[in-house]
């Protein structure tokens, strides 16, 4: 008998930005990931998104610039996430083809695109808006907030 591997959880940057601030959801989705119970993945753009926003952040408030990134090097050492090359072009023009009407939102499109790349189990992404049930349902991919997940992890299948 084989045991199942954790599900597979692609992230948007949004989520990774939650869990440096601080917001327990996402907090809560780290330590997940941590002990073993999930298994995280992104890709190159949304990590260059992240830190593009720690830098945005350090100048609205250059006090801070020191922190942020030490709790970024602090994740990335205690929770495994596996980074992908971003989705070739044309699986991103594809994807936008197919999506954007129901995404609405151009820059998302390559996240959605390098997850169903990857064969993720489900999409977590602070937001909804975008990444929203009538794209999963078009996409064939479950998406979540934080909250949204942990709350189908308590409540089971």
């Amino acid at each position: 008998m084989t045991e199942a591997s954790p599900p597979l959880i692609f992230l948007d940057a949004n989520v990774l930005i939650e869990a440096l601030i601080g917001l327990l959801p996402a907090q809560a989705v780290m330590d997940l990931a941590a002990g073993g119970s999930i298994r995280l993945m992104t890709c190159r753009l949304v990590v260059d998104a992240v830190e593009n926003d720690i830098l945005r952040r350090a100048q609205e408030e250059p006090a801070a610039i020191d922190e942020l990134v030490e709790s970024w090097r602090q994740l990335l050492d205690t929770v495994p996430l596996m980074v992908v090359p971003d989705p070739p072009r044309e699986l991103v023009e594809s994807a936008k083809q197919r999506y954007l009407p129901t995404m609405r939102h151009l820059p998302d499109i390559p996240v959605l695109a390098s997850a169903l790349e990857q064969k993720a189990d489900l999409i977590l992404s602070g937001n909804r808006e975008h990444f929203n049930d009538a794209t999963a349902g078009r996409a064939g991919i479950q998406m979540y907030s934080c909250a949204e997940f942990l709350r189908k992890l308590v409540a089971g299948p």
